[in-house]
């Protein structure tokens, strides 16, 4: 699939610059210019893109007055900014007209990554359902300005968590959704962290970035108050799988990268039920079609609109640019085989805790009375106790031979569940 790009300068030795630079990828991408604004404009009304990567300063409409037409015009295509200023670019985030910034001067390679990540799901998704719903819904929500302010911070040689925890704190309900998470019973904790700074280092980065998507992105402000119920409903499941997602990855495998991947795609494996929100009535239409036809919501999203919320949110957390990995877990976390990989990855994790989570209490308790009665399990009695986990996709990563170690993990969650409740 051919991907459109439009590069925006008015400098023609940068648009030379850019043709010489790409001449190698020719045949991956469909290499448009333009010198203005109103040259862009120009060519976006006779040309179908999917990426804009536009300079800042111009005469005339300068780049953040031709992004903002672009959002409005044409909110479908991808937009991004590239900025030798620092101070420009933070300018520029806070009007939300950019979903990526890149910084001059910048490189073949950093230009090809940034979209490949961006258009990342174009290897197992057809996108153009989801782009033309998306064009019907208007503009993609870009990153939170907090989490694009700790991601400067992280990215400086002299990082100060210190300085990350000041910029926290400015945002009470992140602060207080990470105070909760550090003093909840997944921690174990010995003694209560009251400090933002001592929580910020315990749970370490990555997860505090998680943090900050998953508590800015399911606040859902724009919506109804019925629909906001649905959103904490959405965001306390999220937030369960993102941790059980961790707990399994930590037995799994030592990588620590690995962890952290999983736990951020288990708290946003359904941000796609946000997006989706955004349709008339897509939550009563589409459980009223999932209690009458008795099938899962993703089987009704794909026949209502051709693709799932799980395809809808890797394909908005894939335009942000995060790790493939998490775009994979969010894309697929209800049918892993068509990823096509035989080895344990982020959406293994995500895959299993969300199957845990969404089977009924009554499954576990059939679990005890069995291992109570001394007969022991096989593959085909968790088939039928686990309708929303393959088993198959678990055989084929050879995952099954810990699949009980993992259900120790929940039965250890719902025991303390439990106990809080008493």
């Amino acid at each position: 699939m051919i991907t459109n790009i439009l590069f925006v300068d008015d400098d023609e030795d940068i648009i030379s610059g850019y043709r010489r630079m790409l001449h190698s990828m020719r045949n991956q991408w469909g290499l448009y210019f333009a010198s203005s604004g109103l040259e862009a404009l120009e060519v976006l009304g006779n040309n179908p893109m999917d990426v804009i990567i536009s300079d800042m300063r111009m005469p005339g409409m300068d780049g953040a007055d031709l992004l903002a037409q672009v959002k409005k015009e044409f909110p479908q295509i991808l937009r991004i900014v590239l900025s030798g200023h620092q101070d420009e670019m933070r300018a520029i985030r806070a009007t939300g007209v950019a979903h990526q910034f890149n910084a001059k001067p910048t490189t073949t390679e950093i230009i090809k990554n940034t979209i490949e990540r961006a258009f990342f799901l174009r290897n197992y998704v057809q996108n153009e359902k989801i782009l033309k719903l998306i064009t019907g819904i208007g503009e993609l929500p870009g990153l939170p300005e907090i989490y694009i302010k700790v991601e400067e911070e992280l990215r400086k040689d002299d990082v100060s968590l210190s300085q990350v925890a000041r910029l926290i704190s400015n945002d009470i309900s992140i602060t207080v959704k990470i105070m909760q998470i550090v003093n909840s019973s997944f921690f174990g904790l010995r003694m209560r962290i009251t400090d933002l700074l001592q929580a910020v280092t315990f749970l370490g980065i990555n997860t505090i970035k998680a943090v900050i998507l998953h508590a800015s992105l399911f606040s859902s402000k724009r919506f109804s108050a019925a629909s906001r119920r649905y959103c904490e409903i959405i965001a306390n499941h999220s937030m369960i799988v993102g941790n059980i997602a961790k707990s399994i990855a930590i037995q799994a495998t030592p990588q620590q990268e690995v962890h952290e991947d999983a736990f951020m795609a288990g708290i946003l494996h359904d941000i796609g039920k946000i997006i989706l929100l955004s349709l008339p009535d897509y939550e009563e239409k589409v459980n009223s079609e999932s209690n009458l036809k008795n099938l899962s919501m993703s089987s009704v999203e794909w026949d209502m609109y051709g693709f799932t919320h799980g395809e809808a949110g890797a394909y908005l957390i894939g335009i942000w640019g995060l790790p493939g990995p998490i775009v994979e877990a969010t894309a697929f976390h209800h049918i892993p085989t068509k990823l096509e990989d035989n080895q344990f990855t982020p959406l293994t994790a995500v895959h299993v805790a969300n199957g845990f989570v969404n089977t009924p209490i009554k499954n576990f308790d059939k679990i005890k009375n069995i291992r109570e009665s001394g007969i022991v399990l096989d593959f085909s009695d968790y088939i039928d106790i686990f309708p929303s986990i393959d088993f198959n996709y678990l055989k084929i990563t050879n995952s099954f031979s810990k699949f009980n170690d993992w259900l120790e993990i929940y039965f250890k969650f719902l025991k303390q569940i439990e106990d809080s409740n008493e």
